[in-house]
């Protein structure tokens, strides 16, 4: 079975976060896993300002991702674009993220290969502006509620996550209970697909998320947002101890095989590929014309792995969203790119 370790990292504004970033690096280190870092803007720059070179040289190791520059901070990405056209979307994505893509590639010297929405947080003006940008892959993609296995969508190869490390840390047996939901989910997937096992490094050390006081849209300024609470010494350790003991049952697994989402997309042929090139191609456009993948002709929905009933009836679930976003643009925007999905063939 294939596995993906990935690592929302995220809080910027928790001092306990560093530690915990730190201890899955050096941890991961430990067990030789290649893990794919899917990190916020905000927080590379302050690891860049502050001089935290054991964390950037540390993280170099792995695959990155791009987790947005602000991630909760409002307007979120579908509250900032609702009212837009995919062109007006896309103007703003270059406004407001570039800067925080850019980050990334100053302070860690590359640039990211993965798109990781924060929450469900995402548009199809935010999908071409990665893949415009040169990112491949879509880390907890879209539509996960009906699809188990990997996709294509709007140029990017999406693989969902599956099971979250935290899940398990106020269980009174945690390796136990997750390793019998991590067999239940391989059996799901199937051969053919992709187990992702996510998490936040924060959440080692901290009781609850950073972002909640800006739940259901509301505004609060950077230096308004507290803390996230800490965890006792005893919680953290158990903490350590169930991620310990999960990495060496997974090592050790003759039947798994480690891998980041770069790695899932090599294995799929060429020919079999659907990147934004590919795509601009199909629709007679050229690069620049991203916003225009919305007026192709009907003829190029044949093909299309994705049904408009999905899309027509798409719907955000995270608790940081405003409530009243306004869904019909953003709607339209994603049943018109829906020709661009087709179902990933691994080899």
């Amino acid at each position: 079975m294939r596995v993906i370790i990935s690592l929302d990292t995220e809080d910027f504004i928790s001092p306990q976060a560093l530690d915990a970033q730190l201890w899955w690096l050096k941890t991961l280190k430990s067990y030789n896993i290649r893990a794919s870092f899917e990190c916020v803007g905000e927080l590379v720059r302050k690891w860049g300002k502050e001089q935290h070179s054991d964390i950037i040289q540390l993280i170099k190791q792995h695959e990155i991702g791009y987790h947005t520059r602000f991630h909760s901070l409002h307007p979120v990405h579908p509250e900032a674009v609702e009212k837009l056209s995919l062109a007006e979307g896309l103007a703003w994505m270059y406004k407001h993220e570039q800067p925080g893509l850019d980050t990334l590639r100053e302070v860690l010297g590359t640039n990211p290969v993965n798109y990781c929405p924060s929450g469900d947080s995402w548009t199809p003006a935010t999908v071409l502006f990665m893949a415009a940008n040169g990112i491949k892959n879509f880390a907890c993609g879209p539509f996960y509620q009906h699809y188990c296995t990997p996709l294509w969508y709007g140029g990017l190869l999406a693989v969902h996550y599956n099971i979250g490390f935290e899940a398990y840390y106020e269980r009174q047996e945690p390796f136990s209970e997750w390793q019998a939901d991590f067999k239940r989910e391989c059996q799901r997937v199937g051969k053919d697909g992709v187990v992702v096992l996510f998490t936040h490094p924060t959440m080692l050390h901290s009781a609850n998320f950073w972002d909640q006081p800006l739940k259901h849209g509301k505004i609060v300024s950077l230096e308004d947002i507290p803390p996230a609470p800490l965890r006792s010494d005893s919680a953290i350790s158990r903490n350590y101890n169930f991620v310990e003991q999960t990495l060496e049952w997974l090592v050790t697994n003759p039947d798994i095989e480690l891998m980041v989402h770069e790695d899932v997309r090599k294995q799929i042929l060429p020919e079999k590929r659907y990147p934004l090139s590919r795509l601009l191609t199909m629709a007679g456009l050229q690069s620049g014309e991203e916003s225009r993948l919305v007026e192709v002709d009907e003829t190029l929905f044949t093909d299309a792995y994705i049904p408009e009933s999905v899309t027509d009836n798409f719907n955000y679930g995270w608790s940081i969203h405003n409530p009243a976003i306004d869904m019909t643009q953003i709607r339209q925007q994603i049943t018109r790119l829906r020709w661009t999905s087709r179902k990933a063939e691994i080899e």
